[in-house]
């Protein structure tokens, strides 16, 4: 007896209609196949989905998250011990520089309101 993974059919026809709707767009919107109707556009569209439907049946099973300690016993895992902390050394500020306070331009140089 062989362990047979999930498939999922219903994901890969999602994601084929998103690729043949992408695939489409851009291939009407850069003008690279030039039709009158919409139909071959449909077309990829449908096949897209097929193919993602396809993808979904037998394509390559995603592999289950491990985790770092191994195998659920129920249990946590126990807490790491707290860090001692270092009392934070008081230092003086910077000076902070005083700027001269902007001047508005007067009314004869150009850049004036008004």
């Amino acid at each position: 007896m062989t362990k047979r993974s999930k498939s999922h059919p219903i994901k890969g026809a999602v994601g084929g209609l998103f690729l043949g709707l992408g695939l489409s767009l851009l291939l009407l919107i850069f003008s690279i196949w030039v039709v009158k109707d919409f139909t071959p556009y449909y077309i990829l569209i449908g096949a897209c989905v097929v193919v993602g439907i396809l993808w979904g049946l037998f394509g390559p099973a995603r592999r289950r998250k491990r985790s770092a300690a191994g195998p659920a016993t129920g249990t946590a895992p126990p807490a790491a011990p707290a860090a001692p902390t270092a009392p934070i050394a008081s230092t003086p500020a910077p000076p902070v520089a005083e700027t001269p306070a902007a001047t508005p331009p007067a009314p004869d140089e150009p850049g004036a309101p008004g």
